[in-house]
């Protein structure tokens, strides 16, 4: 206020508070105060909610009164999101983003149902307790045990409530993509070993099958392995992810000939799986020696002309498959 309508120095006195003449520290005391001057009162507010504190000024004889209430009691804060999180590893702790505590003035309930909650990065519980405004709260569960399938916490802050779902991952039984080397040149009529596979990609057992194609011939073996288990034959095995799987079988009895062994893992959709990748181990047996161990044909000396002459005959050696044959000035049988 300035003050005005005087022509000599009046008495000022404050009650309840403190007073500042233009701009000047501020005192309880009683002073004086000239014509013009300007003057501001100060206190205290209340330490209670929707409470008045009243400062009373006395300048020459003329009093006024200055009142400040208090805000009312708000422990009800600003909506909140804990935010949703999908696809998360099952039967796993899952945590929530972090809200802030915002539009409250005093300590504010907080409880939470199915999972627990932590304040300021301390300890989580599930314990009823209360919260201040500023601080950070994050909630957290275990993921269900289940595949596709959701769990859910509900935050409640003086009120205002949140529901953090975390779903989890769905099953996936289609490994990532395999390779069985193929094998040339093997020896004939020999079981063959391929190399190892590990399964990847996979999150929840698959099954595990072989098979034999092409050029089929008796008592071959056609195999499979899982780690370190037993070779089988035919069946259906189980695998998981990180299983190592080894597959063999008995090569053909011919040469430069292949056999092939498919091998599938994965899961039917019809059997509650999302499908299944197929992969072959081959083998091809060498080829056949066609070089025949080193002829000799003996000369015929002094024969008579324009005779046919016969050489001696030579027993072919050596080869492993029909080689060729030719010959030139003359003629073979």
């Amino acid at each position: 206020i300035t003050v005005s309508g005087i022509n000599t120095a009046v008495p000022i006195s404050v009650t309840g508070g403190e007073y500042s003449i233009n701009g000047g520290g501020y005192t309880a005391n009683a002073g004086t105060v000239e014509n013009g001057a300007r003057v501001t009162v100060q206190h205290t507010s209340s330490g209670n909610f929707k409470t008045a504190t009243n400062t009373i000024l006395v300048i020459g004889g003329l009093a006024d009164s200055f009142s400040s209430i208090t805000e009312e009691k708000d422990t009800v804060p600003d909506e909140f999101k804990l935010g949703d999180k999908t696809d998360v590893a099952r039967a796993t702790d899952i945590t929530s983003n972090t809200i802030t505590v915002s539009g409250i003035n005093s300590a504010a309930p907080i409880s939470v149902t199915g999972g627990t909650y932590r304040i300021n990065g301390g300890a989580y519980t599930a314990t009823a307790g209360f919260v201040e405004d500023g601080d950070e709260v994050t909630v957290q569960h275990t993921s269900s045990a289940s595949f596709s399938t959701a769990t859910n916490t509900e935050l409640d802050i003086g009120g205002v409530t949140d529901i953090f779902t975390s779903t989890t991952e769905g099953i996936d039984t289609v490994p990532d993509l395999f390779k069985f080397e193929e094998q040339l040149s093997v020896a004939r009529s020999t079981v063959i070993t391929s190399n190892e596979i590990t399964v990847s990609g996979i999150n929840a057992p698959a099954k595990l099958t072989t098979w034999k194609f092409g050029n089929v011939e008796e008592s071959q073996v056609f195999e499979w392995k899982i780690n370190d288990g037993a070779w089988t034959a035919g069946g259906i095995g189980s695998v998981k992810n990180g299983d190592k799987v080894t597959v063999r079988h008995t090569s053909a009895s011919g040469f430069s000939t292949a056999v092939n062994q498919s091998v599938q893992i994965g899961l039917n959709e019809t059997e509650g799986g999302t499908g299944f990748r197929t992969g072959e181990f081959t083998t091809v047996t060498l080829d056949g020696n066609t070089i025949p161990v080193a002829f000799k044909f003996e000369d015929v000396p002094d024969v008579a002309i324009s005779t046919p002459i016969t050489s001696n005959e030579i027993t072919v050696s050596g080869i492993e498959v029909p080689a060729p044959i030719s010959v030139t000035g003359g003629e073979y049988s």
